[in-house]
């Protein structure tokens, strides 16, 4: 099972529609898939589902029972979705319930892929997430704002790593979302890969009207329009995912 938070702290940057995407199409790929929304806007879940209200969601998961059943989206694609009161939540976590999320996504071991949509803040539920998962991938928008929040961010991952939440936790990368051909967007990626190198993934998603089209209509941007650009970028860095994936398991084994 692979654990995957999408997490920046930054709203705007099409992380919800990026975890919507890699979720559906990993799962028409072949893969069993679980998605969780962890974000009390619970975007990822209208993605997913016209239902407002569901008698399971994210909130469960934080209790200590775990007690979770999972909406079946499609063949081998399931969901957890959010609740409005997980911004509550945010505030009351201790440290203890902090490793809680961990210890209840550890027994859904059916899933080869488990896509966790984290609010848009450095805050707990984002801790609790990074601490439960085995990778974190970022998308980043080659802007300014973005850019300068960028340290925080990954001051953040590091604490998680190094202070024994979670030392297992892994950089899968930053992939360059919503992207435009500008001077500032070029000079950005320029220092992006010179400061982080092979963290930048090479495949780029450009900002499009599709991308935002499709989670309405519940479609991946595949299924949506196979043809298009936008469509062959996002197929194209899954598969730039899978193989990062495969070959770290392939280091793993060999270590072991």
């Amino acid at each position: 099972m692979n654990i995957i938070s999408v997490f920046i702290q930054k709203g705007g940057v099409g992380k919800t529609t990026l975890s919507f995407n890699m979720a559906k199409i990993l799962a028409q790929k072949g893969y069993n898939v679980l998605a969780i929304d962890n974000d009390a806007q619970m975007n990822l879940s209208a993605s997913f589902t016209d239902h407002i209200s569901h008698e399971y969601t994210s909130m469960d998961i934080f209790e200590e029972s775990g007690q979770v059943r999972f909406l079946n989206i499609e063949k081998n694609l399931d969901i957890i979705p959010s609740h409005s009161r997980l911004s509550r939540l945010e505030k009351t976590l201790s440290a203890v319930d902090l490793g809680v999320l961990s210890k209840n996504i550890k027994k859904y071991n059916k899933y080869d892929f488990v896509i966790i949509d984290c609010p848009p803040s450095l805050g707990n539920l984002s801790i609790a997430s990074l601490m439960a998962s085995d990778y974190v991938l970022i998308p980043f928008e080659c802007s300014l704002y973005c850019y300068q929040g960028l340290t925080e961010l990954m001051t953040t991952i590091n604490k998680v790593q190094s202070s024994g939440l979670n030392s297992n936790l892994k950089n899968l990368g930053m992939v360059i979302n919503k992207h435009e051909k500008t001077i500032i967007s070029d000079e950005i990626l320029t220092e992006l890969k010179r400061e982080f190198g092979d963290l930048v993934f090479k495949q780029k998603i450009s900002k499009s009207v599709k991308l935002i089209e499709s989670p309405a209509v519940k479609q991946s941007i595949v299924e949506y329009d196979s043809k298009h650009k936008v469509s062959i970028q996002v197929t194209a860095f899954i598969d730039e995912i899978l193989d990062k994936i495969k070959l770290n398991n392939s280091k793993e084994k060999k270590s072991a």
